[in-house]
Formats: C-alpha cells, structure tokens, sequence
C-alpha cells in the first residue's frame, strides 16, 4: 500500500499517523476501535475526541483535558497541557495517545468504517509509534488513476462479453449447418 500524503493544517491537535500504527478510540458501543483519522478536538466534557465524536484512549482511558489549557500534540503522542495564566511553566503531559501496532494482527472492517479486533480483542500499543501534530493524513487513493483503471476494466469486460457472444453465434451457426444435410 502506498503511503498517504500528509496535508498540513496548522490546528494544534490535528494529528497525521506515521508509518502503519493506527489510533485508538472508544467506539459507540464501548469496545475499542481503530483509524488512521486523526481530527481531534475537545468537547464540552472535556474529553479529546475525534470529528466523529469518539473519545481519543490514552494509558488511562479516555484522555481528559482541563477546561481553558492549551494543549498541544508531541511527536510520540503525549498530550501536553499549558495553563494560559502561568505562560512560565512547562506544559505538563496529560497522557498519551494510543497508538497501536496492527502488525500480525486480523483486523476487520466493521460497518461503521472503523477497524476491530474480531472477538473484542485489543491491539497492543506501539511504544515507537509517533505523530505529525498540525497535519492531517490524506487518502492514500489517486482517484484519476482508479478512474482510468475503472474504465478499462470495464471495456476489457465490454471485449470479453461480445467474444463470448460471437463464439456462440458461430457455434449456433455451425450447429444449425450440420442439421441441414
């Protein structure tokens, strides 16, 4: 699979995954599932989420952020909270995001887009894994070029279908010589 482009965004917690580890949230239903989506915000609970709403899981569950901090994303993961009335003071980490290795692992697509672990299982955390905060992945499709594959497989099919009908017109063509005598 080729890589994805990274697409810079400027927002502070709008993350791009390196290499193949995938990001853990709490699904709907509360089991643990995985993407490669990375537009975080924080919602009025205070809980960092993604743009579908799904709570971003750290070390420690769901990765809370105090009301009024700046928060910013580091390269492995960490969420780091500053208090805007103490500007002197060193961002303290919050928690780190889940990133997780799906190397050796079956995962399934489920309907809702996400990636499980079949039986409820869970990925093991990628303690090398990192992030590219300000970003975010784009799709790793280039859709000219499908569209042009798309196209061709669909006249080579075109081809293929009007060779079988004109070998059973021949066939029919000889069939209906042979009864003639």
């Amino acid at each position: 699979m080729d890589a994805a482009k990274v697409n810079p965004t400027g927002r502070p917690l709008d993350i791009a995954v390196d290499g193949a580890a995938l990001i853990a949230y709490r699904g709907p239903a509360g089991d643990e599932v995985y993407s490669r989506r990375g537009d975080l915000r924080i919602a009025a609970s205070g809980i960092l989420e993604n743009g579908e709403g799904l709570p971003v899981l750290g070390n420690a569950g769901a990765i809370t952020v105090p009301a009024g901090f700046e928060i910013s994303i580091a390269k492995d993961g960490s969420v780091l909270a500053r208090d805007p009335a103490a500007p002197d003071q060193p961002a303290q980490q919050l928690d780190r995001v889940k990133l997780v290795s799906p190397d050796g692992s079956l995962l399934a697509k489920g309907i809702d887009t996400f990636l499980k672990v079949p039986g409820g299982g869970v990925l093991p955390p990628d303690p090398t894994a990192t992030v590219t905060s300000g970003a975010l992945e784009g799709s790793n499709v280039e859709t000219a070029q499908t569209l042009i594959a798309m196209i061709e497989a669909q006249r080579a099919f075109e081809q293929r279908a009007k060779i079988i009908s004109t070998a059973s017109d021949i066939d029919e063509a000889g069939a209906s010589l042979m009864t003639l005598r």
